[in-house]
């Protein structure tokens, strides 16, 4: 296939030359082409309008406007796609890429063809509704020209990013692997290694399979492979050279994934150790040490040690970075989140976890996910949407069981509540509606409790399920036959919401309006079918607006010598109460 494609370019760049040879800017043509973009990529096109794209095939373009158009239509019948009439300027005396008028040897007789060979960038110029149809758009491009300027700083930045200091093979493994195509540069890397007997070159391709395999997650072969690099250099190398500095980082920064700290701060004092020996006491190689150890002291909680490192490394970026260099910012950035991202003694009310936001990308923590919903939840409890939308590639179990942890948490704040006036004289029953009465799993045979003890038990069981080793024994991967038990709980808990609205109406009102939580629990509910709406019976304005007629069908009072025993989300009948167990 790589024959056909270089043979197809060099047959354009021979026709481009015969055709275009001496063209001038009053040679410039339009031509068309029609063609279907997933919604995905079509809204990915309108955030970069203004900006360069780059097409990654040969181009087929026509100067029949009216054939491309048809292209266009066609690709509004499927609903996944949107119909694009790109109208493309060309100025032969400017091109970027080879391009030739293919009409007489296309079999489209009687159409104008212009093959555009791959790679070709053009500048998206506009980009416009077709006859009010918001599934058909023209978009105008100038094929970019090649001293353009924005163009010239992408490929230089390409260049400097494609490693131009290495050769042949290593320079494609490292291309492959910043492309984080990882099997293929590990293949490349183990070939070299397989043929080589030269301890810098068997250093240096033990490092990068490590870091592979680093990147990867697949710490213990990771440690194997930097291990064994930092062997060679031992045994090769005098004490101080930077290779040992470069081998003790990479274990470091592999200890510091697997959770081993002070393993990892070892290896990363090591290597400051001799670049201070090395180095200027300003080179932007010790900003970068201080920085590693800063963030190892961060993660093992050592705020101030974090903080003397941190500002180690700001001095040195301060001197030799510009100041709005992204290492110099994230160094910063840093900083102050040790500085502030803490509830200090004696903190005032208004600065209660007063700190700025953190990306989920930036979070160090373990528990990560639940500490990006406390802070979404801090941001603005009243948002829903945005508490609940799903991070970026997160998984969707996970997500499920940090929210479900993050709501039995805040329903202790509401129990709490409660207290004033839920007493087990008050409300000796565990009772929602006049149809609802619910038993307690927590004793040996299901039975009736004070609602306030039945809210105490509940809590507990869901905390025991969901902190059980059997069925969770990881927050980063859960199974499905585990995920399945979450609407279990879902369906315990939410009698606490049902209970507090039916028969503490003031105490839910003033505890629903600062948290918005049974609010934020049934969007949550509902998204998810962890409970049948029919269930959800407490009133949400926009969300289970059917909850009246629900309550109407349920409206008959109780009957104390008849209760008819239901399993979880069945729906109670109309003529008596309905007394529901736990089991």
């Amino acid at each position: 296939m790589g024959f056909f494609i270089v043979d197809l370019h060099r047959q354009i760049e021979q026709l481009y030359k015969k055709q275009y040879a001496g063209a001038t800017a009053t040679d410039t043509f339009t031509v068309y082409r029609g063609q279907g973009l997933s919604v995905g990529d079509f809204e990915q096109l309108l955030k970069i309008k203004g900006g360069l794209i780059s097409f990654n095939n040969f181009l087929s373009t026509s100067n029949n406007r009216n054939i491309s158009l048809d292209f266009a239509q066609r690709a509004t019948i499927n609903p996944d796609q949107v119909g694009v009439l790109f109208i493309m300027k060309i100025n032969p005396a400017l091109s970027t890429a080879p391009f030739a008028s293919i009409a007489g040897i296309s079999n489209f007789q009687g159409e104008d063809k212009v093959l555009i060979s791959m790679h070709s960038v053009f500048r998206i110029q506009d980009i416009k509704q077709m006859d009010g149809n918001d599934r058909l758009f023209e978009v105008n491009l100038t094929l970019t020209a090649d001293n353009d300027p924005e163009l010239s700083s992408l490929t230089d930045y390409i260049r400097q990013e494609s490693f131009p200091d290495s050769e042949g093979r290593y320079r494609l493994g490292m291309v492959l692997w910043k492309m984080g195509q990882f099997d293929k540069a590990e293949n490349i890397y183990q070939v070299l290694l397989d043929k080589t007997t030269d301890d810098n070159d068997q250093t240096t391709l033990h490092g990068q399979l490590g870091s592979i395999k680093k990147d990867q997650e697949k710490y213990h072969e990771a440690l194997t492979l930097h291990e064994k690099s930092l062997d060679t250099c031992q045994k090769t190398l005098p004490p101080n050279h930077p290779s040992l500095a470069t081998s003790y980082i990479c274990l470091g920064l592999v200890h510091s994934k697997m959770c081993n700290y002070p393993k990892a701060l070892s290896y990363y004092e090591k290597a400051l150790k001799i670049k201070q020996q090395s180095l200027p006491p300003n080179h932007l190689s010790l900003a970068s040490s201080y920085y590693d150890i800063g963030l190892v002291y961060r993660k093992m909680s050592n705020y101030s040690k974090a903080r003397t490192f941190y500002e180690r490394a700001i001095q040195i970026g301060e001197q030799s970075l510009p100041s709005n260099h992204p290492d110099l910012q994230k160094w910063r950035n840093n900083f102050e989140d040790t500085s502030i991202r803490r509830n200090r003694p004696g903190i005032k009310a208004k600065d209660w976890c007063n700190w700025p936001d953190e990306s989920l990308e930036n979070m160090d923590s373990l528990f990560h996910i639940q500490q990006y919903i406390q802070q979404a939840i801090r941001r603005n409890p009243s948002d829903i949407d945005f508490i609940l939308q799903v991070p970026e590639q997160q998984d969707e179990g996970v997500w499920k069981y940090e929210h479900l942890r993050q709501f039995c948490l805040e329903l202790n704040d509401l129990t709490v509540y409660l207290q004033k006036e839920c007493l087990p004289d008050t409300c000796s029953q565990m009772t929602a509606t006049e149809q609802w009465i619910f038993l307690c799993a927590a004793h040996k045979n299901p039975k009736e409790c004070p609602a306030i003890d039945y809210t105490r038990h509940t809590l507990d069981g869901a905390a025991s399920l969901l902190n059980s080793n059997k069925y969770f024994p990881s927050r980063i991967s859960i199974k499905d036959t585990s995920i399945a038990k979450l609407g279990s709980v879902c369906r315990r808990i939410y009698r606490i919401f049902s209970h507090a609205y039916y028969h503490h109406r003031t105490l839910y009102d003033e505890f629903e309006e600062r948290t918005h939580l049974c609010r934020r629990f049934t969007v949550f509910a509902l998204r998810y079918g962890l409970i049948p709406k029919d269930n959800l019976i407490v009133p949400i304005n926009g969300v289970n607006q059917d909850v009246s007629t629900i309550m109407q069908q349920q409206s008959s009072p109780i009957k104390t010598n008849s209760f008819t025993s239901l399993k979880n989300g069945s729906s109670p009948p109309s003529s008596s109460s309905s007394l529901e167990s736990d089991a």
